[in-house]
């Protein structure tokens, strides 16, 4: 399936939840990967790896798979892949 936003929105892939020794229902990751963006996107890319507000944005599954929608100024930064 391919995802085509619009204006300033971003489609990002979340990073899985890492395994501790505390186990805590439901936590949402802050990171993921960008798959696709929108035509007024200025600063992210396909591939940038990022991190937001877990809570920000709208989640969309299809096919067994969840992608996040998120608008371009709730991303707090790009990751350095070093």
């Amino acid at each position: 399936m391919k995802l085509r936003p619009l204006h300033d929105w971003v489609v990002i892939e979340r990073d899985k939840p890492v395994d501790c020794l505390l186990w805590v229902p439901d936590k949402l990751t802050n990171r993921g990967r960008v798959t696709a963006v929108g035509p007024k996107v200025k600063e992210v890319s396909i591939g940038h790896q990022v991190q937001f507000n877990p809570y920000s944005g709208l989640e969309v599954a299809c096919n067994g798979q969840t992608w996040l929608f998120i608008i371009e100024a709730e991303i707090y930064f790009i990751r350095d892949r070093n």
